[in-house]
């Protein structure tokens, strides 16, 4: 082999590499992008306006979030101002976030009542500004009550247009002691809100930075269960105890590394406690599971606010007093009837006309019941897990239509990452196996590495930082290349320009091999981000790849190059020493 040819072999293995990083990083770029500018299906509105007063059963409601507060590890560590809200209060022990367990998306959701798909927030990195969505703020604040917030910028980003008033805490050491005191001024001695949101972002921090089985994180939720107490204090000072409902909870939980995001069940169940002496039961443990978007929904029954809400979850009925479910039973029938109206208007625009049927007979059954004089929660209820599973099962068929739809796509683009390889193989068709080995090892050390060095994988709680998420993927990408090519050089003795395209192979096929990960995420979960999501750890392991992919073609664009211009200065400088 003339050194010529070797340098226009090796020159377009090169230039395959290299336009296959780009093709790939803009692949990355369009995914992340899809993310973070995500479009829901449908705009949401109220379809139902209220046909009847409601009584509010409480002037003020309080909502303490402490952020990243681990339920199991509240028990644990109690606390007073936690042992008070169980003994006096109700407790939920199944109680969960939705996923991807983030806290803005979160913080959304708790407010909306709508699922992340729906409400359009779907991570932290979420920057559209305000939400134009009906929400407990609009709600109050369009009915004349008094909204205000205290805490991280998060949530002012999505409801300043809302809020009377707002207090920025930074997220800082100690931004729940600043959190709570601010919170007691205004309880003491302010024009106290109506709604109020206070955030806690301690708990969150230090399970970021130690995990949730540290004593950092354990003393962060001594002092938040201290804080809490004190506000409780600060109620019954200002003599308003008996007119206030306190809903204190986490909006996700952490893993005992930390980190959160994910489906874990560490992440996804949270806390969640309700106390008002009057309306609300005491000392009740709830078994059922139930969901953080049905905390707007309660809070608007509480306020005595009309139903208009397009709630996901109902209301937490189990939390009140006998005498107050008749009154509930109505309120939820609006909620229901909302809920079923907006999967209809949904259903039609994505073109599901069985679903549209389906949940025209459940409104019939909705309006029937509205016309009756007998309505208890009980059924109502019901009528939300039958939408509820409507709605789940409608995503399942659109998840189903759109992969076969993907097969040409995926096709595509596997022929564009198996084409360096292919040519390769085309000038390498002998003693392949060693090189086959080789490439395998580096394949698998890439993802042992990334193991080791993340922690965890196939879980979106490994995107809390995205810059050391992408340090993890490059250092790993980095190991792979060397302990490939450590393997190559023990079964190959380049010696000479003759065997440069063998010193590429493994290299080529690490991607290979990667490049089949990426097909099937993309055949099972679509190459961006839309709706609905089949699922987020999918999600996860695709752009991982893709990311995996993109460094490893573009890190290895240039080597070949190099050591075909390493080898062809060795000759010639042998040649001049002769």
């Amino acid at each position: 082999m003339k050194i010529g040819k070797s340098a226009l072999t090796v020159a377009i293995m090169v230039l395959l590499l290299i336009i296959t990083g780009f093709l790939i990083n803009n692949a990355v770029t369009k995914v992340w992008s899809s993310w973070i500018d995500y479009e829901p299906p449908v705009n949401v509105k109220v379809y139902l306006k209220s046909d009847y007063n409601y009584s509010r059963i409480a002037e003020y409601v309080i909502m303490v979030l402490v952020d990243g507060a681990r339920p199991d590890i509240v028990e644990r560590v109690g606390g007073e101002g936690f042992s008070f809200l169980e003994k006096e209060g109700v407790l939920f022990s199944n109680a969960y976030a939705l996923t991807p367990t983030y806290s803005i998306p979160a913080r959304a959701a708790i407010s909306t009542g709508l699922p992340h798909e729906i409400s359009g927030v779907t991570s932290n990195w979420y920057n559209k500004g305000v939400l134009n969505l009906p929400s407990i703020f609009s709600l109050a604040k369009k009915y004349g009550l008094k909204t205000g917030a205290i805490g991280d910028s998060s949530i002012n980003m999505l409801f300043k247009d809302y809020l009377d008033t707002y207090i920025e805490i930074p997220e800082t050491s100690g931004h729940m002691k600043k959190s709570a005191e601010e919170a007691i001024k205004i309880i003491t001695s302010g024009e106290l809100p109506n709604v109020l949101w206070v955030g806690f972002a301690d708990v969150d921090e230090a399970g970021h930075g130690y995990g949730a089985l540290s004593s950092i994180y354990e003393e962060a939720i001594v002092e938040a269960s201290q804080l809490i107490m004190n506000m409780i204090e600060a109620l019954k000072l200002r003599g308003v105890y008996d007119k206030t409902v306190l809903i204190v909870l986490s909006d996700h939980g952490h893993l005992d590394r930390g980190g959160h995001g994910g489906e874990e069940l560490e992440v996804r169940r949270i806390y969640l406690s309700i106390m008002g002496p009057s309306i609300i039961k005491k000392n009740v443990i709830l078994n059922g599971d139930v969901y953080y978007t049905s905390i707007a929904s309660t809070i608007a029954f509480i306020l005595g606010l009309p139903p208009e809400l397009v709630s996901y979850s109902p209301p937490l009925s189990g939390a009140f007093k006998e005498d107050m479910l008749p009154s509930l039973a109505r309120y939820e029938l609006g909620l229901a009837l909302n809920y079923g109206y907006h999967l209809k208007d949904l259903f039609t625009r994505l073109g599901l006309d069985i679903y549209v049927g389906k949940s025209t007979d459940y409104l019939a059954s909705l309006e029937e019941i509205k016309t009756s004089n007998s309505v208890d929660v009980s059924s109502i209820t019901e009528y939300y897990v039958k939408l509820n599973r409507l709605y789940e099962d409608s995503k399942k068929e659109l998840i189903s239509r759109d992969a076969g739809i993907r097969i040409f796509n995926v096709i595509l683009i596997g022929l564009i990452a198996w084409a360096p390889t292919v040519t390769l193989f085309y000038f390498t068709r002998k003693s392949l196996w060693k090189l086959l080995i080789s490439g395998f090892i580096g394949f698998s050390a890439f993802w042992i590495s990334f193991i080791y060095l993340f922690g965890y994988m196939f879980t979106m709680s490994s995107v809390n930082s995205l810059d050391s998420y992408i340090e993890a993927i490059m250092a790993s990408t980095l190991i792979s290349i060397i302990v490939s090519s450590a393997v190559m050089a023990s079964v190959i003795n380049i010696k000479d320009e003759k065997k440069t395209l063998l010193s590429i192979t493994p290299i080529l096929l690490i991607i290979s091999l990667s490049s089949i990960i990426i097909l099937v995420m993309g055949t099972l979960y679509g190459f961006t981000v839309r709706f609905p999501f089949p699922d987020w750890s999918l999600a996860y392991l695709y752009y991982t790849s893709l990311l995996n992919e993109m460094f490893l073609t573009l890190f290895n664009g240039l080597m070949p190059l190099l050591v075909f211009i390493g080898l062809t200065l060795k000759t010639k400088l042998v040649k001049l020493t002769r």
